[in-house]
């Protein structure tokens, strides 16, 4: 997709409407212009935006916290795009990455999904060599990061890219 802007990895039943399986959602700067070329003019393009609740969530750029990490060594000075491109390049670490920001131990279904940990995270320009990555949350799991070793003070992001 030309026009893909930002990547998002949802966790949890809340981010991954209450789907149990991987999932990735993607944004556009030209969403129905993709649509359209694939799948031609008698698919049409579902244009109604991701939501999100301004009173209940937060986000913060954890862009410092993922390119410092081991894993997202392979990040620095390069796209996210083509860090992940090829198994040996690290795309696997990063989604595990990604899975143990609330839990150490790793993200994981367990018996009760419904009760966490729920978090989105959020790839802006993902073909860039300057990309951001957003984690979104509700305020309430928040709480977790400010128990983190070195997750205080997270600089504050806006819930979805602009």
């Amino acid at each position: 997709l030309p026009t893909a802007t930002t990547l998002f990895f949802p966790y949890g039943d809340l981010y991954k409407t209450m789907v149990r399986r991987p999932m990735l959602f993607i944004s556009c700067a030209d969403f129905e212009g993709e649509i359209a070329r694939i799948g031609g003019p008698k698919l049409e393009a579902n244009t109604t935006g991701p939501s999100c609740n301004v009173n209940e969530e937060v986000a913060f750029d954890i862009t410092e916290k993922v390119l410092s990490s081991v894993q997202g060594q392979c990040l620095r000075g390069r796209s996210f795009l083509a860090s992940i491109s090829g198994a040996e390049e690290g795309g696997a670490e990063i989604l595990k990455l990604f899975g143990t920001l609330l839990s150490p131990k790793g993200y994981e279904e367990s018996e009760r999904p419904d009760l966490g940990p729920h978090y989105e995270v959020q790839v802006r320009g993902f073909r860039d060599k300057r990309l951001t990555f957003v984690l979104r949350t509700s305020k309430m799991q928040s709480r977790i990061l400010g128990m983190l070793a070195g997750w205080r003070n997270l600089p504050a992001a806006t819930l979805l890219p602009e």
